[in-house]
């Protein structure tokens, strides 16, 4: 509800779509009242992510179940994609991250926050915050968060999309072995796989704070390596997009956040208000 609630405040959103369990989220929807400012569609999920995403742009867009996709205009249609674990997440950040699409030069944009906004949600001294994994690029560490926006026609390989989304919990040793055997399948070149073990290695060396180990990894792998990678595997022009708010990657999936964010919601909310006027 916070997540749609910030949704509803963005202008240029003409339907909002709900993906997951269809009942219950209905029975949700009509307990809260107050929701019917623009049109909500609520779908009952399918088997994975892309598949969910699909449900929603076809809906959307009208697409008929024997569609050939020989359609242009639709080739280019757009939607945004959120995690409903979100929170925090406010008006005022996704609509920095549409800002920044540009859709004539890319068909998939993946939203990032930088390290040093993540930071102010840290534990400090007494009061509980939550701790967070990173991604090391050359130009800053970043964490994915949950924004995404993407043509979803234009995705030629949505196989690899799924499987990389699956496999996504890299501090988990077993997933990144996996997602390497996952990604091997897919002819990466032997510089992406030297640049693929570089970034896990500094992001493990950057957890335990050797930083300057962290640092000599990250120094070639730039921005624009990664989105080449990514735009290979995945068969769509990708696009880093940076917000910095800090809401869309305070994700609720361990209890321990949960409890953490229940605690300094207010706090953290009206933080990130005060951060971006800061920053303007």
């Amino acid at each position: 509800m916070h997540v749609l609630t910030a949704m509803l405040k963005v202008e240029r959103f003409r339907r909002i779509y709900i993906v997951g369990p269809k009942e219950e989220l209905e029975k949700e929807l009509q307990k809260s009242g107050g929701v019917k400012l623009k049109e909500i569609v609520v779908l009952q999920e399918s088997e994975n992510l892309v598949q969910n995403v699909l449900l929603a742009f076809n809906h959307s867009a009208g697409i008929p179940d024997n569609y050939d996709g020989s359609d242009p205009v639709l080739a280019e249609r757009p939607i945004f994609a959120i995690g409903a674990d979100s929170p925090l997440v406010l008006p005022g950040e996704i609509e920095q991250f549409l800002e920044k699409c540009d859709t004539e030069h890319y068909d998939y944009f993946v939203g990032m926050t930088p390290e040093w906004v993540l930071s102010n949600f840290r534990t400090k001294g007494l009061k509980r915050g939550i701790t967070l994994a990173y991604t090391h690029f050359a130009e800053d560490v970043l964490r994915i968060n949950n924004m995404h926006l993407v043509k979803p026609l234009k995705v030629r390989n949505r196989d690899e999309f799924n499987e990389i989304y699956r496999l996504r919990h890299l501090r988990k040793i077993t997933n990144f072995f996996l997602l390497a055997v996952a990604l091997y399948k897919r002819n990466l070149g032997f510089r992406d796989w030297v640049g693929w073990l570089k970034m896990y290695l500094a992001m493990w060396f950057g957890k335990v704070r050797l930083n300057g180990v962290a640092d000599h990894l990250r120094r070639d792998l730039t921005f624009a390596r990664a989105e080449e990678v990514v735009s290979h595997l995945l068969g769509a022009r990708t696009k880093i997009i940076i917000t910095t708010y800090g809401g869309s990657a305070l994700d609720v999936d361990k209890p321990g956040n949960i409890k953490v964010l229940e605690k300094r919601f207010d706090e953290w909310t009206e933080l990130q208000k005060k951060l971006a006027v800061e920053r303007r």
